[in-house]
């Protein structure tokens, strides 16, 4: 089924939003922009933020936070449930 041109003119200017605040327009874009600023060292490790929650920031949050050390970089499995970090 075609696109009707508003339904055209809508694409467009969500992708043009999301190139502009530098998210992509592909499917799986910004996990993939993610996962390439993460260490590789820290490969299959489940990333938490400060408050032992899991991260939920976009790839342009990450470098800061990375770099201020504000990540932590758990080595357990979620398998459907939530981590829980012990001291």
């Amino acid at each position: 089924m075609a696109l009707t041109d508003l339904q055209r003119d809508v694409c467009r200017l969500l992708a043009a939003h999301r190139i502009a605040s530098g998210e992509s327009y592909v499917a799986g874009g910004t996990a993939r922009a993610v996962v390439e600023r993460l260490p590789p060292e820290e490969s299959g490790r489940c990333v938490l933020g400060p408050a032992d929650t899991l991260y939920k920031g976009g790839p342009a949050a990450l470098r800061g936070d990375l770099a201020a050390g504000l990540l932590v970089f758990h080595p357990g499995r979620i398998r459907g449930a939530f981590p829980s970090v012990r001291g």
